[in-house]
């Protein structure tokens, strides 16, 4: 009894609350991000693309979000590279027109500005990498288990067999023209 205190349990409740809620957002997030490149890439309706979206990423949550984390972080590290470089710059360049303070003020804010667009380029390409892999994927294993199911179905013996179409790729023989003067 002394080593737990009643006045913890509503911080407790609500810190185990707000976890459980926190993993449930980024799991959905995480299935659904993929959405709108689905919607755009595979021209469906916006509910067919929160499926897709779903289906691509079935199984690869995890991967997923290690993907987007380090999506993230590359951008993080690109915008903070660019805007330190650039605020650097554009301070030196500054203190000649304007007071030490000001030309802070306006350098951070021109790098901020200025490092923002290839940190988004970089992260969108990023993602866009990871939901063309994530399709790739998809295909082939689809294109696996259709080659896998015929195989299985089709052996000798099999109860299923008359459920698998035959396909002849023998070519047909062409027609030959009887020529002048030869039999």
């Amino acid at each position: 009894y002394w080593l737990f205190d009643s006045s913890l349990l509503p911080s407790l409740l609500l810190a185990l609350f707000v976890w459980a809620y926190l993993s449930v957002v980024v799991y959905n997030c995480a299935r659904f991000c993929f959405s709108t490149m689905a919607f755009f890439h595979k021209d469906i309706s916006i509910v067919g693309a929160a499926r897709e979206s779903w289906s691509l990423t079935h199984g690869r949550v995890v991967e997923t979000i290690s993907a987007i984390i380090l999506s993230l972080g590359t951008a993080l590290v690109l915008f903070s590279i660019t805007a330190i470089i650039l605020g650097a710059l554009s301070n030196l360049v500054l203190l000649l027109f304007f007071t030490q303070p000001v030309a802070y003020s306006l350098a951070t804010r021109a790098a901020a500005l200025f490092a923002f667009a290839p940190a988004l380029i970089a992260y969108h390409y990023a993602i866009a990498n990871v939901y063309a892999q994530l399709v790739k994927e998809k295909e082939s294993s689809l294109t696996i288990r259709r080659i896998l199911a015929r195989k299985i179905l089709s052996k000798k013996g099999s109860s299923h067999a008359h459920l698998v179409p035959k396909r002849s790729f023998a070519r047909k023989a062409k027609k030959r023209r009887p020529q002048h003067g030869r039999p």
